[in-house]
């Protein structure tokens, strides 16, 4: 199989991101669906308060470690074989990052929609988007718990 495309990931979750029209939503562990055409974003059926309240990269390793079939991951909404990837979406607060030229943004917090995702090649995603601006931005260091956790869950879940 080829590996998967990392631009058209990347626009399957700007597209995911920017077409969520409500804030204030519970986290989700999303499928990166190949197929059928198009290409989507795919809630995966966990419970909401497994993800809730938690460190993202603890709600996903748990997961990852009860991953059988009682656990209701063998309902995954697709085949891994017709799977990119995994995603998870929360809300956070963030600090404003200074800009590239060198500029601080007005201090305080942002409200973000975050999503983290890994790809069946083992690549790492990271887009935040503003609630204020609404723009997408792609993160490019890419490390940490919670990618580490979703290439676990990835690896955990029935052929």
């Amino acid at each position: 199989m080829t590996p998967p495309d990392r631009h058209a990931i990347t626009r399957v979750l700007t597209d995911h991101l920017t077409g969520r029209p409500a804030w204030d939503e519970p986290p989700s562990l999303l499928a990166i669906a190949r197929d059928p055409s198009p290409p989507r974003c795919r809630l995966v059926p966990v419970e909401a308060s497994g993800l809730e309240g938690r460190h993202p990269a603890d709600a996903v390793e748990a997961l990852a470690r009860a991953a059988t079939p009682a656990s209701g991951l063998d309902r995954v909404p697709c085949a891994r074989s017709r799977m990119w990837g995994l995603a998870l979406r929360w809300e956070a607060f963030a600090t404003p990052r200074v800009t590239a030229s060198g500029d601080a943004p007005a201090p305080g917090r942002v409200e973000v929609r975050v999503t983290t995702a890994c790809d069946t090649a083992g690549r790492r995603y990271l887009l935040q988007q503003g609630r204020d601006t609404g723009e997408v931005e792609e993160l490019f260091t890419v490390t940490g718990r919670t990618p580490a956790a979703l290439e676990h869950l990835l690896s955990a879940l029935p052929q």
